[in-house]
């Protein structure tokens, strides 16, 4: 985008009902998840050079039986999962279901394993039993679990430098690093006072990672190389790391995600009586660039378009806000 284009661009409107999940794919496909079951796919790359947003979405995908809780992009496929308690693969662009896999609970999270790491595929899913569990992305089939936490599970990455590496945010308070190689616990990462409701890897540090909690606390973590690497030879994991700084916030977070270029990331908070707001902060320093407060009830879920063009946020207001990132100001 130039610096001419305005910063908001524009409402996405097609849920009838809350808005928990967002994704945006390498081919400008914005996937938007919610309460009404429907998983709506917005044709963003169709706006180049046009001054408007698609006024209705290019497809609507359905099938599942509760609310859409998380979405994630894959090459020809979404991956969603729900609280009808099933992970589904969609094939795109023709919005046929190719599995559906279930699982005791609620799916808060999905990811997608980079591929490099993946030569046929795979997903991870983040259930309210407290299971991680992956999936090869062909053919459904379960690959390994990983059972340790002690509550319920929000949200998992895949760290996009180091595709062996997976995290894992949860209601016992903590994160937690896995090893997919070695098929262990790496570390745990304590000292979030409630419920940790989102984490995400730098796309830019290695063992660099954000996690935002209930305890409206947002916390950067920056694991030494050589801890790491300690870790995975001789199992000497240290498990007290202060986290290399930290934000408060008057509010509840509910999402954390890292810009494609690793240098800003954004949080999204909120809560009954608050003003809601999305945040931008600066990865280095935990600055804050920029405050964006169109929602009108809490924002539940954002995210960046891989690009870094686009940053897009939606929530309880039942809409999708989409902003050039650029320049997001209001």
């Amino acid at each position: 985008p130039t610096s001419t284009r305005p910063g908001f661009l524009g409402t996405l409107r097609g849920h009838g009902a809350a808005i928990y999940a967002l994704a945006i794919s390498e081919e400008g496909w914005l996937a938007s998840g919610a309460r009404d079951h429907q998983v709506n796919l917005w044709n963003l790359s169709a706006r180049a050079g046009a001054s408007t947003l698609p006024s209705r979405p290019g497809l609507r995908l359905e099938g599942h039986k509760a609310g859409v809780t998380a979405l994630a992009f894959a090459p020809k496929v979404l991956v969603s999962g729900s609280a009808d308690n099933t992970t589904r693969i969609w094939e795109l662009p023709s919005g046929r279901t190719l599995h559906v896999i279930a699982h005791p609970k609620t799916v808060f999270g999905v990811a997608i394993r980079p591929p490099e790491e993946s030569s046929d595929g795979e997903f991870a899913t983040a259930c309210w039993d407290g299971v991680v569990r992956t999936f090869d992305l062909r053919t459904g089939s379960e690959k390994a679990i990983f059972d340790l936490h002690q509550g319920g599970l929000y949200s998992v990455a895949y760290s996009p430098l180091d595709g062996s590496l997976l995290a894992t945010a949860s209601a016992d308070r903590t994160v937690r690093i896995w090893d997919l190689r070695r098929m262990e616990l790496l570390w745990t990462l304590r000292g979030h006072k409630d419920h940790v409701t989102s984490v995400d890897w730098s796309p830019s540090k290695p063992y660099t990672l954000a996690s935002g909690s209930w305890d409206r606390r947002f916390r950067l973590w920056e694991i030494p190389t050589q801890e790491v690497e300690g870790c995975r030879s001789a199992l000497a994991c240290s498990s007290s790391l202060a986290p290399k700084w930290m934000a408060r916030h008057p509010q509840l977070i509910w999402r954390v995600a890292f810009a494609p270029g690793g240098t800003q990331v954004a949080t999204c908070h909120g809560a009954v009586g608050q003003s809601p707001t999305v945040v931008i902060y600066d990865a280095a320093s935990g600055r804050v660039l920029r405050q964006l407060g169109r929602h009108k009830d809490t924002p539940l879920t954002i995210a960046w378009s891989p690009d870094g063009l686009y940053l897009a946020s939606a929530g309880m207001d039942r809409k999708v806000l989409l902003y050039d990132s650029q320049h997001p100001d209001d």
